[in-house]
């Protein structure tokens, strides 16, 4: 299971962010901190919507079949799999755009972000904009 985050920390043409921008750079162990909380509560929701399912009497019936019931019952389908997936390994790439006096950052951001996950089956990579680890057809734009 792949996960993707964008963070863009490049100055505000019009200036509205620039402060704001500053204080979050002012403190990477945060922003790695934060990055970790969105995915255990991504994987949380993830999984909470799974359970939910269960409880629905025609999914359970339905169960068996989902693979050939793609079309039918997409949801069903989609977050079924994403289960599935969490249970082998999850990876969290964000792409985060940043000035290049504070690209040092992120690789501390990367470490902290590891840290907080650490004993789980998770990993994240902190990726420049131009790194892309898929197929060259998906690109961020900015």
């Amino acid at each position: 299971l792949v996960l993707m985050e964008v963070k863009n920390y490049l100055p505000d043409p019009a200036g509205r962010r620039n402060r704001q921008i500053a204080q979050r750079l002012a403190a990477p162990e945060a922003i790695g901190v934060s990055i970790a909380s969105k995915m255990r509560d991504t994987l949380r929701a993830i999984d909470l919507i799974h359970r939910y399912f269960q409880t629905r009497f025609g999914y359970r019936l339905a169960y068996p079949f989902l693979p050939w019931m793609k079309q039918a019952t997409p949801e069903w389908y989609f977050w079924t799999n994403a289960r599935k997936l969490m249970d082998t390994r999850v990876s969290m790439i964000c792409w985060m755009q940043l000035e290049a006096d504070h690209a040092h950052l992120a690789s501390l951001i990367q470490d902290v972000a590891n840290r907080e996950v650490e004993g789980r089956n998770l990993h994240i990579d902190i990726l420049p904009f131009s790194q892309n680890p898929f197929e060259p057809d998906l690109q961020i734009r900015v």
